[in-house]
């Protein structure tokens, strides 16, 4: 990669996946579907063209790359589970808060 592609890619601002139309020119539904597509949530046919549209789109290719890696480390903080004395503190407090009287 030359010195000028470097700093292109450094100082290019990123094509939003928020229904917003991108840098890179394309409309605003079509880095919508972006999200559909990580979801699957679109038809074969909506799948093959959106992938399509990912090969030939660098900036799209980049977000939907940039969005896969923070849905993976959102999945992977929500996995983790609440230790047992700490559930039992809130439940206790929110019986409290409720007037009840805690079970168990």
């Amino acid at each position: 990669m030359n010195e000028q592609a470097i700093q292109k890619e450094s100082t290019a601002p990123s094509a939003p996946l928020d229904g917003a139309a991108a840098p890179c020119g394309c409309s605003g539904e079509q880095v919508e579907r972006i999200y559909e597509y990580l979801d699957g949530a679109l038809t074969v046919e909506d799948l093959k063209e959106i992938a399509a549209h990912l090969e030939s789109c660098e900036d799209c290719t980049h977000e939907s790359e940039l969005e896969q890696v923070i849905r993976t480390v959102v999945k992977r903080s929500c996995s983790e589970t609440a230790p047992d004395t700490l559930r039992s503190a809130i439940m206790t407090r929110i019986h409290e808060a409720c007037g009840e009287t805690p079970r168990g």
